[in-house]
């Protein structure tokens, strides 16, 4: 395929003419929580992180702050690290939440049904092309070994996350030839014919090469497609428990 080498895999941009302002309770109070410990093996890769994240305007040192929630490394299947903040006690208890965590996910899979040819593109550092407004970004305050960091940018861990995610990529992509579900796209097609056509469109697509860090050879096309689990967290009883619920969409 001509445009395989089309993806860019360096620098997080970040989207003109959005800002994403969170919206908290009546009432809703600061806290603060102090870092956690950092494990020794992995405290070379958050503080390489941490400092990635300061060049590339994604996150600014500061000195002091009302809000504060811990920070939670993830190591993710390559090996690298991906910095999130635990706001279950902080942030998310006070958010207002008006919809559903992951809008549009039950149309999605209705797009996808039927397609025999799948490829999935992996949208790189997803929520943090969203830039947030100045008062957002001093309630998600991550707390570090390193001191007080500021998030320019969605952070992983906010309870809004996923559904303003999921919305804005719809908006922006209504028009492409794929389908968002969460933090992938997903191109299907009937046949390897139309499905290289597809995959020729996305990859001159100015908005999902800079998105994306996956190329697109032909040896992506899937003739089966398995989705990850996907987690309800709708309080019951006072508890929010988790319900996966596993989709494997299979051509036939």
């Amino acid at each position: 395929m001509k445009n395989a080498n089309y993806y860019d895999t360096s620098e997080i941009g970040t989207f003109k003419n959005f800002e994403f302002d969170i919206k908290l309770k009546p009432n809703s109070t600061p806290v603060f929580q102090r870092a956690r410990p950092i494990p020794f093996a992995l405290r070379r890769g958050v503080e390489e992180e941490l400092d990635r994240l300061v060049r590339e305007n994604v996150l600014e040192k500061l000195d002091y702050s009302e809000w504060s929630s811990p920070v939670v490394p993830i190591v993710k299947p390559t090996g690298s690290i991906r910095l999130c903040g635990d706001y279950s006690s902080t942030v998310n208890p006070q958010v207002e939440i008006t919809q559903d965590p992951f809008p549009g996910f039950e149309e999605a899979f209705q797009a996808l049904r039927g397609g025999k040819r799948f490829t999935v593109l992996d949208v790189r550092s997803a929520f943090l092309h969203l830039p947030v407004s100045l008062k957002t970004s001093e309630i998600l305050t991550l707390n570090t070994h390193r001191g007080l960091y500021r998030p320019k940018r969605l952070m992983y861990g906010t309870s809004p996350a996923p559904a303003v995610w999921q919305k804005f990529m719809e908006n922006i992509l209504k028009d492409a030839d794929c389908t968002v579900v969460h933090d992938d796209l997903i191109i299907t097609s009937r046949n390897d014919g139309e499905h290289l056509k597809r995959l020729e469109k996305n990859a001159s697509s100015s908005t999902t090469t800079r998105l994306c860090r996956s190329p697109l050879p032909s040896t992506q096309i899937h003739t089966d497609l398995e989705l990850y689990s996907v987690t309800s967290s709708k309080a019951k009883n006072g508890q929010s428990p988790s319900h996966p619920a596993y989709f494997r969409i299979l051509s036939k």
